[in-house]
């Protein structure tokens, strides 16, 4: 599964999720339109801004996953940040 964000200034982008592909040796970046054979699904519109950063620790087998993302509509956003502990396995 993989997640594709468009934003648009003003709120006009979109954030997809793709699946039902088949694995790649390298995951594409940018557009994933690369991703032979995908089924998207519109996850959000009105997406002004949107970032997914890993973050993996220098210490341990853990790293973070942080989602921020802007959604803008008729003049006013609001901004929206999770983030993910993902454990790894020794």
């Amino acid at each position: 599964m993989s997640f594709g964000c468009t934003p648009i200034a003003g709120g006009a982008g979109s954030l997809r999720r793709y699946a039902g592909y088949a694995i790649q040796n390298a995951q594409p970046t940018g557009t994933l339109s690369a991703l032979t054979g995908a089924n998207n699904v519109l996850l959000a519109n009105s997406v002004a801004a949107c970032t997914f950063t890993y973050s993996a620790s220098a210490t341990t087998r853990n790293a973070v996953v942080t989602l921020r993302l802007t959604l803008t509509s008729g003049g006013e956003s609001i901004h929206l940040l999770q983030q993910v502990q993902v454990e790894g396995s020794p």
